[in-house]
């Protein structure tokens, strides 16, 4: 079961909510936890934040803003195409990784792939 903090914020508006529906990458930020740069690589914690388009499958004629923070980034590959066909996450915590719970894939393409340890809805905001 995937342990998604904040969840709630997409499921009272879009019950039915699946990472298929995240359509188009509309921002990209990706930032260390140390905000000089030093010492890179060492005790720094990387953070992806994202906002999709969110146009749900079965709520015909919605669109949502949507962003997510992904936290303990690592191995991040992005292609820098914004269409996506959504995401397949796979909780990995059993591979013993430290500090890597997740693996994230664009469902059906290689637009982006990565590691992360957590995941955490930041916002949710009804386009249409």
């Amino acid at each position: 079961m995937l342990s998604i903090k904040n969840i709630e914020l997409i499921l009272k508006d879009v019950p039915d909510f699946d990472f298929r529906d995240l359509q188009y990458i509309t921002s990209f930020n990706y930032q260390s936890s140390n905000e000089y740069g030093l010492f890179y690589g060492y005790g720094n914690t990387f953070y992806l934040d994202m906002k999709f388009m969110l146009i749900p499958k079965q709520t015909k004629g919605s669109a949502y803003k949507v962003i997510i923070r992904f936290s303990n980034v690592v191995d991040l590959k992005f292609n820098g195409a914004s269409r996506l066909m959504g995401f397949n996450i796979q909780d990995i915590s059993e591979r013993g990784l430290e500090g890597i719970r997740y693996l994230i894939e664009n469902y059906k393409s290689d637009v982006i792939n990565f590691y992360c340890q957590s995941i955490q809805i930041i916002s949710l905001d009804k386009l249409l």
